[in-house]
């Protein structure tokens, strides 16, 4: 079971992050079902317990340094029914994805004040792309997968989701929306397909 202290750790972290994240990544016009929080930020569904629409959510500097269980409780807090196979795969792929962060910002100083959303579910839709970054005009949809070699249904759920951000979400008008599939368990150098850029973890901050 959860303690109170991870839970009270949660919801601060997600308060601060909606404050932190405000005007980032707005919902575009939502239906009348759908209504955004006071930030804009957030989008809420009415219905007998209001919920976001993001797992989680903070600059990727906040990211690398949130202890995991932390993580891991707030988007087990967001998807409820989420398996264990789902928590045990969200544990190995945030670890490895936190190492990568790390040497990103490393490599690029500013890139800690990126923003990261995982889970993020697409407005009006219940299809969840893993993580979203975002910075510089520029959105980086990625797709994580437990596997070494990628296959076409993996390819064409990644474009899908970067198609569908791209021409049917406000925020993303004019910006680059560039899908990404990482091969969690891959050790190959990155390459194009069908307008996917796919990579093993080891190159996922170059």
């Amino acid at each position: 079971p959860r303690s109170a202290a991870v839970q009270k750790k949660v919801e601060n972290h997600l308060n601060k992050a909606a404050k932190k994240t405000e005007d980032t990544f707005k919902p575009a016009s939502p239906s009348p079902s759908v209504q955004s929080n006071k930030n804009n930020i957030i989008e809420t569904h009415q219905s007998k317990d209001e919920k976001t629409n993001i797992g989680w959510v903070s600059s990727l500097d906040d990211f690398c340094q949130t202890p995991l269980p932390i993580i891991l409780t707030a988007l087990s807090n967001f998807i409820s029914d989420a398996s264990h196979q789902q928590v045990a795969a969200w544990e190995k792929s945030l670890s490895i994805l936190q190492k990568e962060c790390i040497s990103l910002i490393k490599l690029f100083d500013e890139s800690k004040d990126f923003t990261i959303l995982i889970e993020y579910e697409i407005p009006r839709e219940s299809r969840r792309p893993d993580i979203l970054i975002l910075g510089h005009g520029v959105v980086l949809v990625l797709e994580l997968k437990g596997y070494s070699k990628p296959n076409q249904a993996f390819i064409d759920q990644a474009f899908a989701y970067g198609r569908d951000l791209q021409f049917y979400h406000g925020e993303c008008e004019g910006k680059e929306v560039i899908p990404l599939l990482v091969m969690v368990g891959g050790n190959f150098n990155f390459f194009e397909k069908d307008g996917v850029i796919i990579s093993a973890v080891k190159d996922i901050h170059l």
